[in-house]
């Protein structure tokens, strides 16, 4: 019976309760898919790989519905096969993550994935329903299961499917409908991830290829760089051979010069052979230390150079070897010995016939001659020797240096067109990103922030209420009446205009940090944040209605 007071008697409240209790557990999971959503975009924007966010995913449905055991699987059409991209069960192993379609005849996942349709199996119906539809499970057999179709563009591409094996957990038809919903946004999220992941494994080859480049050029050019130094170097010897306007001695000493630019060479020896006569120095110049001119020792190492006819390298270890094969006397072995030092010599030739040798020597345990410095020195005597037929060649060398040139600069052209190309993948991928942010908060057809975007902002203004009591806050809520009559009489695109319409002239009616929302169909949501009075709030809503009051024109109508 009712309160004569106004107030609502014991008897109506518990008539009540019930609906209240409906309307709240409708709430929590409204609110519940809502978290998961948002959760589900958040993390597609966060995670780098597609195998992070499975693991995700699992835990966003686990916190919805108990989801000890789920798998995700994709269908492959072209290849007939079942790829399984996800899987954790408590019981059954998972040895191969791709099966063809054959071994999967009757199963639970080629049912959603052939029929598109969402399955409930619980320990009342499951027997019952395997029958029905010709299921067979295959492995441990659940207490209750639920899977759904993962559909794109009306085409069911996989399935997701939790399982539990608890007989004290069972699954509902609330749970079913939960993630039939939310299925759509996790095969968003996934491919929303793998094309990000693809990006990146193209930018990663990309960017592999161009070190590869990048490393062949670096060796091309370092080899050039020789290249160049010892054709310079030669083109000098040619040069100083064919300038006779200076004497021997010059020339000996700008041979040295030359030599001391592709070796470590401060202490230089040539000595010249004719007919059948002793060898003579013709050049000297050892200035570490000072010499005025060979001592005992270095007479006899070019001694022995004019006897081998060959390339010598002579480090101080070796004198004793020399010394028991009686080139040099242990005297001159031990003077080695006791004052590190390292000796290379080579002939000089001319028609195959010995004309003399060229020595340099260094001092010191770190100035040891190597074996690239014996290959150089060959190749340098040989040309000294013939320094005068080097004119002829001067064009052919010539060319050789002009043909390397065009491959450095066709290779550099290649690197830049690579790093070209490569920007603009790079470009094309953060453009990408951009567009998936904007699509996943803000609205296509108006532009305008969607519902989830709008809920961050109004938690946002809620939690700053909190903190500062006296900023005020606002929510006008506008629905427009009729709309669907709109769009049965005009047509959709006629309905598609006016919202379009009606988010132009809302946005003329706020100010530039309000927030404006599409909330869903035709329905919008606007939050006046921070205003003074609440007369402002009145301004504003007289505004809105004023100009929504005015005619809409479309199609001149």
């Amino acid at each position: 019976m009712a309160s004569t007071t106004g107030q609502l008697s014991q008897e109506e409240l518990r008539e009540l309760l019930p609906e209240f209790q409906r309307m709240t557990m409708k709430y929590k999971h409204a609110e519940r898919v809502q978290k998961a959503l948002l959760t589900i975009s958040e993390t597609s924007s966060s995670v780098s790989d597609l195998a992070q966010l499975y693991t995700q995913i699992h835990d966003i449905v686990d916190s919805f519905m108990v989801a000890d055991n789920m798998y995700v699987c994709f269908y492959d059409d072209d290849k007939q096969e079942y790829d399984f991209a996800y899987f954790i069960d408590e019981h059954d192993q998972l040895i191969e993550s791709r099966h063809p379609a054959d071994e999967l005849t009757s199963s639970i996942t080629e049912y959603l994935v052939r029929s598109g349709e969402p399955l409930l199996l619980t320990q009342e119906n499951r027997d019952a329903r395997c029958q029905e539809l010709n299921i067979k499970i295959v492995g441990t057999k659940p207490s209750d299961l639920v899977g759904v179709p993962l559909k794109q563009h009306q085409r069911t591409v996989g399935c997701l499917v939790v399982q539990n094996y608890n007989e004290r957990v069972s699954f509902s038809e609330e749970d079913l409908a939960i993630l039939g919903f939310v299925s759509q946004n996790i095969l968003t999220a996934v491919e929303r991830v793998r094309f990000r992941e693809i990006t990146e494994q193209t930018i990663q080859k990309r960017t592999r290829q161009l070190k590869t480049i990048n490393t062949e050029l670096e060796k091309e050019i370092q080899n050039r760089e020789s290249i160049e130094v010892l054709q310079t170097a030669l083109f000098n010897i040619s040069e100083l051979a064919a300038d006779v306007t200076h004497d021997m001695a010059v020339f000996y000493a700008k041979l040295h010069i030359i030599l001391r630019e592709l070796i470590n060479a401060p202490n230089c020896i040539i000595m010249l052979v004719e007919d059948d006569q002793p060898p003579y120095c013709v050049f000297f110049n050892h200035p570490e230390p000072f010499m005025q001119e060979p001592d005992e020792l270095m007479k006899t190492l070019t001694q022995y150079v004019f006897s081998t006819g060959s390339v010598e390298l002579i480090n101080s270890p070796q004198a004793l070897d020399l010394a028991e094969s009686g080139a040099i006397t242990v005297t001159l072995a031990q003077t080695m010995l006791n004052n590190p030092q390292s000796w290379l010599s080579a002939p000089l030739l001319a028609d195959k016939e010995l004309m003399g040798i060229i020595a340099i020597q260094s001092y010191g345990q770190g100035q040891k001659y190597t074996q690239r410095d014996v290959e150089l020195m060959r190749f340098v005597s040989y040309h000294i020797g013939i320094a005068l037929q080097r004119r002829k060649n001067a064009d052919a060398l010539t060319q050789s240096n002009a043909r390397l040139e065009h491959q450095v600069a066709e290779r550099t052209e290649e690197l830049k067109q690579a790093v070209i190309q490569l920007q603009a993948e790079i470009e094309k991928s953060k453009q990408a990103e951009i567009k998936l942010m904007h699509d996943a908060f803000y609205d296509n057809l108006t532009g305008l922030m969607n519902r989830a975007f709008f809920i961050q902002r109004l938690e946002l203004a809620v939690a700053n209420k909190k903190r500062f009591a006296k900023n005020m806050f606002a929510v006008i809520f506008i629905d427009l009446d009729r709309f669907k009559l709109i769009n049965d009489t005009l047509g959709h695109q006629a309905g598609d205009h006016l919202l379009i319409e009606v988010a132009h002239r809302l946005e003329l009616c706020v100010r530039s940090h309000d927030t404006l929302s599409r909330f869903g169909g035709d329905e919008f949501v606007i939050l006046l944040d921070n205003y003074k009075h609440d007369i402002d709030v009145e301004i504003v809503a007289n505004r809105i209605l004023n100009t929504l009051n005015q005619p809409f024109e479309y199609e001149g109508k």
